[in-house]
């Protein structure tokens, strides 16, 4: 299932604005369980229309919850109870029930999986469901979210504090062996490094990563968000 970098991208980002403009609609709430976010509404309204509209291309998909749905609820409740937001979203994101569509998608063949994608998330060249069914759910036009986001993004990353944040995580990297310039290259960096290892040193290689990353992102992750949710006030 391939379907175009540029409609996934875009939904990444759309998703970050979202997210985003929930958390500061629930700012400040008194309430100790919170009900369950707009995001929550929203996004199942968005799912059935998506649904209506792959059924009638040919293609089954059932209408649910993603996993960054209930992550975001358990972290707004955790930041109103005083907790670990960032534990609370990673337990509940294990914990929430996994996207009937993998399963769904993992039934067809490599041919019908990417046109199940592309109809879905459509190409360079034509939208797909994801996008023809946004504005209905959303009352925006996905483009407009997309582009506002992505400035959005831009400024965070422009601010010095984030800057800084950057510098240091890279230093904290550095340490571990990993030379990077942005919190977004030791993926790359261990793809190429792969490339030339066999399946067990890659995956020693994979797991060294991951705990360096882990252990240098957490700072720069706080000032990253403190940052956002100030810019985001501003919008």
């Amino acid at each position: 299932m391939r379907p175009s970098l540029r409609s996934v991208v875009k939904v990444v980002i759309v998703t970050a604005v979202v997210v985003g403009a929930v958390m500061l609609f629930n700012h400040g709430s008194s309430a100790v369980s919170p009900p369950k976010s707009p995001l929550r509404a929203t996004t199942l309204k968005h799912q059935q229309l998506i649904a209506a509209c792959m059924h009638t291309q040919g293609f089954d998909y059932i209408a649910a919850v993603p996993p960054g749905v209930v992550a975001d609820e358990a972290g707004q409740a955790a930041a109103q109870q005083g907790r670990d937001v960032r534990a609370a979203e990673i337990a509940a994101a294990r914990n929430a029930p996994p996207d009937p569509n993998a399963a769904l998608v993992g039934k067809l063949s490599p041919q019908q999986q990417k046109a199940w994608g592309d109809a879905l998330y459509g190409t360079d060249s034509t939208p797909g469901c994801y996008d023809r069914t946004y504005k209905a759910a959303w009352g925006a036009d996905l483009d407009t979210v997309a582009a506002r986001g992505q400035d959005l993004v831009n400024r965070v990353k422009a601010d010095p504090a984030v800057q800084e944040a950057q510098r240091a995580y890279d230093d904290c990297m550095a340490n571990h062996g990993y030379h990077v310039t942005t919190t977004d290259d030791v993926n790359q960096l261990v793809d190429q490094q792969s490339e030339h290892l066999d399946a067990d040193a890659a995956a020693a290689l994979r797991t060294d990563a991951d705990s360096a990353n882990k252990s240098c992102i957490a700072p720069y992750d706080n000032v990253y968000n403190q940052v956002y949710r100030k810019l985001s006030r501003s919008q």
